[in-house]
């Protein structure tokens, strides 16, 4: 009888232990949806399908150089305003978005934690912190956040750096999807 005991104590944990492992990955992949490019776009995408998936409002320019650079204006992302680059590889393929705001003169800590909640909000928690600094030593603070989100299909880096000074501020923002296999 004690044995009977036994070994149904050890099916039942068994049966409790599976349904856990079960039910932990759809948990987990549930969290963060994969993102197949940005926006509309898609990793791999030739020159004339970039035209027709971004539309109207692409900005192509000749460079000096032979290439082209791909482009949009005033892209509102977690709130704020943004330039896009679409980053092509030799073979005119799509393979990594910029959304960013180059170097700006003003404080954007608050702008940078408004864009983090809204990747959170759309993509789940963030799967690594690249970085996380502040230093401060009375005449200098920078700080430094990096994030990144690893998806199945599309890395998303998050990166704000803000480095103020006696002379004035200089702040960065930023968020760059990529091609997370390569292509």
């Amino acid at each position: 009888m004690l044995i009977h005991k036994l070994n149904l104590l050890a099916m039942t944990r068994t049966i409790v232990l599976l349904a856990i492992c079960y039910l932990i990955p759809v948990t987990v992949s549930a969290q963060s949806a994969d993102v197949l490019g940005w926006e509309q776009t898609r990793w791999g995408m030739s020159a004339e399908e970039l035209a027709t998936a971004v539309g109207p409002d692409l900005v192509v320019r000749q460079l000096g150089n032979g290439r082209t650079e791909y482009s949009l204006a005033d892209y509102r992302l977690g709130g704020q305003t943004f330039g896009v680059r679409f980053v092509r590889d030799f073979a005119g393929r799509l393979i990594e978005v910029r959304v960013g705001s180059g170097f700006t003169n003003i404080n954007r800590m608050e702008d940078a934690k408004t864009l983090e909640a809204s990747l959170v909000n759309a993509h789940g928690r963030f799967t690594h912190v690249i970085a996380n600094r502040t230093v401060d030593d009375g005449n200098t603070r920078l700080v430094i956040r990096k994030l990144k989100w690893l998806l199945p299909t599309t890395t998303i880096i998050f990166h704000h750096g803000m480095t103020v000074v006696p002379e004035g501020t200089h702040d960065t923002l930023t968020v760059r999807y990529s091609s997370t296999r390569g292509l």
